[in-house]
């Protein structure tokens, strides 16, 4: 018997419940006053982090993840588009994430400000015991936290966070309950008590391996090491984009499959093809792969129909939750090439965290960009999201720069390749309280 994987390419819907507000201030790092052009900005980030729940913070958590955080900026502003030559910095006070109600946050997230921009990304940072990682890091754009409290921002928020595509905010005005996602345009949750029901079940199981006090952080990827390049990505090709690379970063569409309309979530298999097939296309090396010059040189307007077409070789369908595609669709997905005229192969498929992520690194020194296939580990909305990935970083720990396929809008970042917080010590629990791990990657061969 065959077992279909099915992949659902949304993200989990962000709600609201009541919260309390605290004004308990921990950080001392403060907002720049140098630019003109930041006062407005500063005085919404104010109201912003005004508006979010602040207990139970552990100073010595903090002043480790900043360390942590000032060598990380260090590391990666010599390489990255965005930062280098523009002095990166945080932007204000760290913002805790909390993983239940009545625990310490572990996880903390800065904003970033460069000098020709306030919104320069922000890094998210765990920190267990004096030791600290990466969580997630974007390097242009919005704050997490911003986009999670964006038009609550006179609310009463408080951030939970469980993965890089799992995070909530809990706001309440008036005790009216509120329900958004990252994305704010994919609802994947319609009924807001499911979306309740989802985030309690999930605090809950927080809470039990939280008991445990013993929790710790999975070693990375069996404690290999790699020693490589610090940070490379897809070079940019001629022209002025504005994705982090040569590499498009096209939205999920809206397509339809079988009758079925999946609305703005046209599916994350089908996206992602299309965006490396426009990225050889905009190379010349395959230009009948789109063969329309007007579209293939914007790197945001993606062309819906060319997304579909890809999903409808695929056997994309839609469900609840968007565009699920089985994940052994790369050689249907692969047909498409084949029917312009390129005589390819279907790809490699490699599973495993190190094998995968070996890969990754001789793909990208290639300058080509590939698929990767990353688990989301929460037992209550259990789900993979296919992205692409065009660059890595090795140093000081193994991340992949990967692109949501969310849009412009939506920073493309820096993500473990492994990650996990973790207790071994709750019977009959899954250990895991954070939880993204890559599961394999798929080359495309063009």
């Amino acid at each position: 018997m065959k077992m279909r994987f099915s992949l659902s390419c949304t993200l989990v819907l962000v709600f609201g419940l009541q919260t309390f507000l605290s004004s308990y201030v921990y950080a001392t790092s403060e907002l720049s006053s140098d630019n003109s052009f930041l006062s407005e900005t500063s005085l919404k980030l104010q109201e912003t982090d005004s508006s979010i729940e602040k207990v139970k913070i552990n100073k010595k958590d903090v002043e480790a993840a900043q360390t942590l955080l000032q060598s990380y900026i260090e590391e990666l502003e010599p390489y990255d588009h965005f930062w280098k030559w523009n002095n990166p910095e945080p932007a204000g006070n760290p913002v805790p994430y909390y993983t239940d109600d009545t625990s310490s946050p572990i996880v903390y997230e800065w904003k970033i400000q460069c000098d020709n921009t306030f919104d320069c990304g922000s890094v998210i940072i765990a920190t267990l015991d004096g030791e600290s990682r990466v969580m997630e890091a974007g390097t242009d754009g919005l704050a997490n936290y911003e986009r999670l409290t964006q038009g609550y921002e006179k609310n009463k928020n408080k951030l939970y966070y469980y993965s890089a595509v799992e995070q909530y905010v809990e706001s309440t005005s008036q005790d009216e309950v509120t329900v958004k996602d990252l994305e704010d345009t994919t609802q994947i949750m319609t009924d807001k008590k499911d979306a309740k029901n989802a985030l309690k079940e999930t605090k809950e199981r927080a809470k039990e391996i939280r008991k445990s006090g013993k929790l710790k952080f999975k070693d990375e990827d069996g404690g290999m090491s790699y020693s490589g390049t610090v940070t490379k990505d897809v070079p940019w090709t001629s022209g002025t984009w504005r994705c982090n690379s040569a590499v498009p970063c096209y939205d999920q569409p809206t397509a339809t499959y079988n009758g079925v309309t999946c609305v703005n979530s046209g599916g994350c298999w089908p996206t992602a093809l299309a965006i490396i097939f426009w990225y050889y296309d905009r190379k010349g090396t395959y230009p009948n792969l789109y063969g329309n010059a007007s579209v293939i040189a914007s790197d945001v307007s993606v062309d819906a129909s060319m997304v579909q077409s890809i999903g409808n070789y695929m056997g994309t369908v839609c469900t609840a939750n968007g565009g699920e595609t089985s994940f052994g669709s790369i050689a249907l997905g692969m047909q498409y090439a084949r029917d312009r005229g390129y005589s390819v192969s279907n790809g490699t498929h490699v599973w495993g965290v190190w094998s995968a992520w070996i890969r990754v690194v001789n793909e990208v020194n290639a300058q080509r960009p590939l698929i990767v296939n990353y688990h989301n580990g929460s037992p209550t909305t259990p789900s993979w999201h296919i992205m692409v990935a065009y660059g890595y970083q090795s140093t000081p720990s193994k991340m992949i720069h990967v692109n949501f396929g969310w849009g412009a809008w939506f920073p493309d970042k820096y993500i473990p390749s492994d990650t996990a917080i973790t207790s071994t010590n709750v019977p009959g629990v899954n250990p895991d309280i954070i939880w993204m791990s890559l599961v394999s990657i798929v080359t495309v061969p063009l």
